[in-house]
């Protein structure tokens, strides 16, 4: 696929990916975490957020709209549990 939307889709794609792998770290005990004792997901938010400065503006974009979805899943498992 090529085209302006490549990018966004592609983003979308691995922001997906990474919500999966958040969750298969979260569901298995016996596996391997980012940091002993912290929540995986902090973790991750922490890093999308350290490494949006040494990015394009629309990488930024990309990086917010990634935030903005962990955000509401998180808002929503709250609501919802």
């Amino acid at each position: 696929m090529r085209g302006p939307r490549q990018k966004e889709i592609l983003t979308l794609i691995k922001a997906i990916e990474l919500k999966k792998s958040i969750d298969l770290i979260d569901s298995d005990d016996t596996s391997l975490s980012i940091c002993s004792g912290e929540n995986p997901m902090e973790n991750t938010l922490h890093m999308l957020g350290d490494i949006r400065q040494f990015c394009s503006e629309q990488e930024q974009e990309h990086i917010d709209m990634i935030l903005n979805i962990f955000s509401m899943f998180s808002t929503y498992e709250t609501m919802f549990s």
